[in-house]
């Protein structure tokens, strides 16, 4: 990969090859998939409950559900949108909300008062 970065870098400077002329095949540039925008094809995808699930071992059941994950904060997942249940096209999105395991573990958001 570096070679052909580094060959193609030259001819662009205009830099004369040391070595007897060699061509390399470069196609049209890729972009990346995920820049594209997801096309959905299938039937609907039925949304997992994902509460409680920590961030990977829920972002890894989305996906081998046939969904594409929002993740929001660290932790465990409070929540989620679309709620578990409801369906969704194949590459669906479906967003979570995430909060530190302790907080998560009270089922509360944690709120703090200051008197002076």
């Amino acid at each position: 990969m570096f070679k052909e970065v580094a060959e193609a870098s030259l001819r662009y400077l205009g830099v004369a090859p040391s070595i007897p002329s060699r061509t390399i095949g470069v196609g049209e540039p890729l972009l990346a998939a995920f820049s594209q925008p997801q096309r959905s094809v299938g039937p609907a995808t039925a949304v997992p409950d994902l509460r409680g699930l920590d961030a990977r071992a829920a972002i890894a059941k989305a996906v081998a559900s046939g969904l594409t994950v929002r993740a929001i904060g660290s932790g465990v997942v409070t929540s989620q949108d679309p709620e578990a249940g409801g369906a969704l096209p194949a590459n669906g999105k479906v967003t979570i909300h995430l909060s530190p395991r302790s907080l998560a573990a009270l089922g509360t958001t944690l709120r703090v008062e200051v008197r002076g």
